[in-house]
């Protein structure tokens, strides 16, 4: 493994910080939505959202420590992967079928 320097983790620690702020930002308006719409299984979709913010906050406090290999591309690229396009395309379809059945 190539070590980039204190440069290269404040980049990271920069990228990570902008994800979790957004994932939150978008996670809290989507649950609000999902709340006014009566979504039945909105506590087990928070969860979900609760894990991958938890996965992000780890993430980003390996970053603050300098813990290089905790916050190699990999990871984090398989971490928005997951987001992206397990969770959109599998977990928010779901509540999709309910609004369009509403």
């Amino acid at each position: 493994m190539m070590n980039l320097g204190v440069d290269s983790n404040n980049m990271r620690l920069s990228v990570l910080h902008t994800i979790q702020e957004y994932s939150h930002i978008h996670f809290t308006a989507e649950e609000e939505f999902l709340e006014s719409s009566g979504y039945p299984d909105l506590k087990a979709h928070k969860e979900l959202h609760e894990k991958l913010i938890a996965e992000m906050e780890s993430m980003e406090r390996a970053a603050a420590r300098h813990d290089f290999t905790a916050v190699e591309a990999r990871p984090l690229l398989g971490f928005l992967k997951n987001w992206w396009i397990k969770h959109i395309n599998e977990e928010d379809r779901l509540y999709m079928a309910y609004l369009k059945a509403d």
